[in-house]
């Protein structure tokens, strides 16, 4: 992402990360590595955007972590996230046929110790001081057979969660 970003624009880029392998591919693609702990590393420096691609939700504390990036960001600078949504058609199928099946990649990520609908992504960001500036849905509709249409009873479907796979936030330090 950041070596794209950095072809097609004239921004600056850097990228905080653990693996001591991917630091030295980015070295070759970035501006600036920052090797080891985002929380931790000593940067001395502000952005005008922190992102956070599929990064949240294997993340012990997200709020600190957008607790820190707020604190990083330059005055109108913003947080960046994508997150993925638990709430899709995939996950509620599953949880119906009584599964919840790890997988190497996606919502169900054996990486993943956090999960998020909506309103847990807002109150997320709501917890990290931050304003939820624009929230897009990256859809992945459900196919004809998963039809909620004549299910009875009180409970309340969230059509719009069932059909979002993902959601795309930018967030900017709350006044």
């Amino acid at each position: 992402f950041l070596a794209a970003l950095k072809l097609h624009t004239q921004c600056e880029t850097h990228l905080a990360e653990f693996s001591q392998a991917a630091c030295a591919i980015a070295a070759q693609r970035v501006d600036k590595v920052w090797p080891g702990d985002f929380m931790s590393a000593a940067m001395d420096v502000k952005f005008d955007c922190v992102t956070f691609l599929d990064v949240l939700d294997p993340t012990e504390w997200p709020e600190r972590w957008l607790e820190r990036a707020a604190e990083l960001l330059t005055p109108g600078g913003c947080v960046v996230a994508s997150i993925p949504n638990v709430g899709h058609w995939s996950v509620v199928a599953d949880l119906l046929e009584g599964r919840w099946d790890y997988a190497p990649a996606g919502i169900h990520c054996i990486t993943h110790i956090r999960f998020f609908t909506l309103p847990g992504i807002e109150r997320l960001m709501t917890m990290a001081g931050l304003h939820v500036d624009k929230i897009e849905a990256v859809r992945a509709p459900a196919p004809s057979w998963f039809d909620v249409s004549n299910m009875q009873g009180n409970i309340h479907i969230d059509r719009d969660s069932l059909s979002c796979v993902a959601y795309l936030v930018r967030a900017s330090r709350a006044a």
